[in-house]
């Protein structure tokens, strides 16, 4: 119980020093029409929280290697209802997210990162949901180049 209301309070206040707080993640069906189904199981181990900072990194050659991370989610959608009220649509959606590292010096790395979303529902609720936060070209990548470089002592 003590697991579960961490959760809560963590996707209720949304407060980013709780991030760590709880070791897992959890997906919530906001449909539910009871209290055990509220919490949506899946197959195999809980995912952590960034999980993907441990996914494994992937050397294709002596200077570049690659890692990708993907993931299903949930999020509730408001939906009328049959007797004229409010409800909720449990609406799923994926996101992954690959990275590839080119070494161009002994001080200097290139990263490429492609971001990518998409609805994984036909619900127009969810579709309506998922355009309000900035999925309105479902499974359109957002590409980014960036260079680090190396601090000397």
């Amino acid at each position: 119980m003590d697991q579960l209301r961490c959760y809560a309070e963590y996707y209720n206040n949304a407060a980013t020093e709780q991030e760590n707080t709880c070791i897992a993640e959890v997906n919530l069906n906001w449909a539910a029409a009871t209290s055990t189904d509220f919490v949506i199981k899946t197959d195999g181990p809980t995912r952590a929280q960034n999980q993907y900072v441990f996914n494994l990194l992937n050397y294709t050659s002596a200077s570049t290697a690659s890692v990708r991370d993907e993931k299903v989610f949930f999020l509730p959608a408001m939906s009328g209802s049959k007797d004229g009220g409010e409800s909720f649509v449990n609406c799923k959606f994926a996101a992954s997210n690959d990275i590839a590292i080119t070494k161009l010096s002994e001080t200097e790395v290139l990263f490429d990162l492609i971001m990518q979303q998409k609805s994984l529902d036909k619900n127009p609720a969810c579709n309506s949901l998922f355009a309000m936060f900035g999925g309105g070209d479902n499974g359109k990548a957002q590409k980014f180049l960036f260079k680090a470089t190396k601090e000397s002592n």
